[in-house]
């Protein structure tokens, strides 16, 4: 048996071409969003130099400086939220290419993900901290527990009542967050967040607009609120949790989220179909739990660590744009120009969340002029289809 199966490398060299398609476009995005962090950067510097020159004065004070770590510190998380949430949305193309359910793709991927960061863990000689109290080791457990049960519920409702009308219904999980933020965090809501946020929520409707027509069910959509719940409550519980970060956080948080499956899978379908996984598709699930699981829960855990629970939610819609566009790229699926506008109305509700009322004239102007070349790309693109 052992010599009829193909060789290892061309295994891999067949099971991997969508992972690595996926990765590479991924990896673009997240350049041109670091150019867009950078160029923004020194145009800063440069004017706040060339204001300091004209009054006679420093530079950049003392008082300057931890204002601007505190601002390049904010646009690192939120460059590692970006590539997160864009490593999730990607993750379901990933999926697609293996013979499995949703249920045992997702109990892979948490498995081998809890693996991946458990010998991170060991290799890298981490500790779990000890001067800590045992509510801060809760919140971290209670954090992993919501995500088995979000993962466990949102595969449940796309069953009960199809992927689209499932999706919107635990894609209302950023309202919830957004709504308990002032009450939990003491985070005021501003009018720009709050209209921008309005948007991508528009924005997402529109997304999946040709996929709510799945038949209504109770069960299905108490699944679907049962989701977005636990996605809440995972993020919130992560924010309480501020003395336990990093590695340490991530192992624990998706140990527990496997604790959750496992028990799930033991009173339901059982653990017989990991016998049935073919051997060239190993390489796939194993990259699936690695980077797009361990790697990706990292990045966004330690994010969400650092950002407002207000930039969460909102930029947390990335996440279906990023599905709906790798499902354009790299499938060569076919986006309506419904799906195109709610693509427009995310992106620019995402950026109108994020803009500041203070913020100067001229970045607002470069601001419209990039939006507006974007919605000029984006109709010349529709016309060339059509």
């Amino acid at each position: 048996m052992l010599a009829s199966t193909a060789p290892l490398s061309s295994l891999l060299r067949a099971s991997l071409p969508h992972v690595m398609r996926i990765s590479h476009v991924n990896y673009e995005i997240v350049s041109l969003f670091r150019g867009f962090v950078k160029r923004h950067n020194a145009a800063a510097s440069k004017g706040r130099r060339r204001r300091a020159e004209s009054a006679g004065r420093a530079s950049c004070t003392e008082k300057e400086r931890p204002a601007m770590r505190t601002k390049i510190a904010s646009m690192k998380y939120l460059l590692y939220f970006i590539a997160a949430v864009m490593m999730f949305g990607s993750s379901g193309i990933v999926a697609s290419t293996l013979p499995l359910s949703a249920f045992e793709v997702c109990l892979m991927r948490l498995i081998i993900g809890a693996l991946f960061m458990g010998l991170i863990f060991v290799v890298t000689r981490q500790q779990l901290p000890r001067h800590i109290g045992r509510r801060q080791y809760l919140f971290v457990a209670l954090s992993g527990a919501c995500l088995g049960l979000a993962m466990m519920t949102i595969f449940a409702a796309y069953r009960l009542l199809g992927v689209g009308l499932g999706a919107v219904l635990a894609a209302t999980a950023p309202v919830i967050t957004m709504a308990l933020s002032p009450l939990l965090f003491k985070e005021h809501l501003r009018l720009p967040v709050v209209v921008g946020f309005a948007i991508v929520v528009g924005g997402l409707l529109l997304l999946n607009a040709s996929a709510l027509e799945g038949t209504l069910s109770v069960p299905g959509i108490l699944m679907g609120l049962a989701a977005a719940a636990s996605t809440a409550g995972m993020v919130i519980f992560n924010k309480l949790a501020r003395d336990i970060t990093g590695i340490p956080c991530t192992t624990i948080q998706l140990a527990t989220a496997v604790a959750v499956a496992l028990a799930v899978a033991a009173a339901g379908e059982g653990f017989a179909f990991i016998g049935r996984i073919p051997l060239s598709s190993w390489p796939t699930v194993i990259a699936l739990g690695a980077v797009f699981t361990a790697l990706a829960y990292f990045l966004y855990y330690r994010a969400i660590d650092q950002l407002p629970m207000q930039t969460v939610s909102v930029c947390a819609y990335a996440e279906p744009l990023t599905a709906v566009v790798l499902g354009a790229l790299v499938l060569g699926e076919v986006m309506t120009p419904v799906q195109l506008a709610g693509a427009c109305c995310i992106i620019g509700g995402a950026l109108l969340g994020e803009a500041r009322v203070k913020m100067p004239a001229a970045q607002r102007r470069r601001m419209r002029r990039a939006y507006v070349r974007f919605l000029r790309a984006s109709r010349r693109a529709l016309r060339h289809a059509a």
